[in-house]
Parts: C-alpha cells; sequence; structure tokens
C-alpha cells in the first residue's frame, strides 16, 4: 500500500463499486424492464467509448490537467447512470452505455496517472497496486451491498442512487489531496494513460 496513492483510489473505489451494479445487475434489469437489446449492445458500445476517447482525453490530461479530465469523466459516469435508470427504451442504454465508458475508461487510466505521478520513481509499483486493490475491493463489495439494496429500491432505484453516490466524488475530489505534486513527471503520467 502506498498511501500517497490512497486519496484517488478512494474517489475510484466508490466509483467502482458504483460500476460493478451494472456488471452484477445489468442482465436482470434489463429482462425486467423488457431492454434486452440494449444490454446485448451495452458493453459493445462501452468498449467503443473507451477506445474511442483514451487517445482524446489522454492529451487533454497532459495539456490542461488533471481536473479537466477527473470532472468530467464522474459527471459522464452519472450521467450514464441517470439514463440508465430511467431508460424505458433500448437507445436510452446505448447513451448511457456510451457515457458511462467514456467516464469509467477516463477515470481509471487518469486515475492511476495521478496515483503514479504521487510518488517517486521508485514507489510507482506501490502506487499501481494501490489503485489497482482499491477497483477489485469497488467491484467486489459492490455486488454483496447492492444485492441488499435492490429489494426495497429497485433496480431503476438502485442505478440512481449510485449516480448520486458518484455525484458526491466531485466535491471529494476537491478535498481530498488527489492532484499529486503540482510538478508532474510527464513521462510517468504518460506511460499510466498509455
Amino acid at each position: 500500500i502506498e498511501l500517497k496513492a490512497i486519496p484517488i483510489s478512494l474517489i475510484c473505489v466508490v466509483v467502482y463499486f458504483c460500476y460493478s451494479g451494472i456488471l452484477s445487475f445489468l442482465t436482470p434489469f434489463s429482462r425486467q424492464n423488457h431492454l434486452e437489446q440494449g444490454a446485448q449492445a451495452f458493453f459493445l458500445l462501452y468498449s467503443m467509448a473507451i477506445l474511442f476517447s483514451r487517445p482524446f482525453t489522454g492529451r487533454v490530461f497532459d495539456r490542461f490537467g488533471a481536473k479537466a479530465v477527473m470532472v468530467p469523466s464522474l459527471l459522464s459516469f452519472v450521467l450514464g447512470m441517470v439514463l440508465l435508470s430511467i431508460s424505458s427504451k433500448n437507445i436510452g442504454v446505448f447513451a448511457a452505455a456510451c457515457f458511462i465508458g467514456f467516464g469509467v475508461g477516463t477515470l481509471q487510466s487518469s486515475g492511476l496517472a495521478l496515483a503514479i505521478r504521487t510518488v517517486s520513481p521508485e514507489r510507482i509499483g506501490l502506487a499501481n497496486s494501490t489503485f489497482y486493490i482499491a477497483l477489485d475491493a469497488g467491484i467486489g463489495i459492490g455486488p454483496m451491498i447492492l444485492g441488499l439494496i435492490i429489494p426495497w429500491a429497485g433496480y431503476r432505484g438502485m442505478y440512481l442512487g449510485l449516480a448520486l453516490i458518484t455525484l458526491l466524488c466531485v466535491p471529494l475530489y476537491y478535498v481530498l489531496p488527489c492532484q499529486g505534486s503540482q510538478r508532474r513527471n510527464e513521462k510517468q503520467s504518460q506511460e499510466a494513460l498509455d
């Protein structure tokens, strides 16, 4: 564990906790709401959003800094979760997949770059492992807790609640020391984004 990487890892553990609601419950949600077509295409569109946004967001990160990428990615994830929670047609699920893909994909790569730039070169491995332990914890714990919430909130209520939880990450991002040092190591940040 690298202590300096914990602040950005906390943000990411919350987002991946929320994302686990999609990984675990998208199929039953889509069956219940007759959105099977949307669910079948969800991860294809999600992957395409990541594929097309990563090169662009990496350049924005390097040129304008972390805030220019992290805040929009959090808000994109929130918008995607809201769209998913209110979707009554497959097109809404398609749009949600794109926003969620941009949000999660950008957050993962930029969050890792931030975790790495907080430490000296010999501690990059520890920062990397801290970050990925947090992601795994969010994905692992999420289904257990969310499975308890679904019976009284329903799938739509759960997704809307997860959108609100993610929205709280925006001010949390400003409060926690997530930015790393002001003088970033360009090589380390670029390697993490690649």
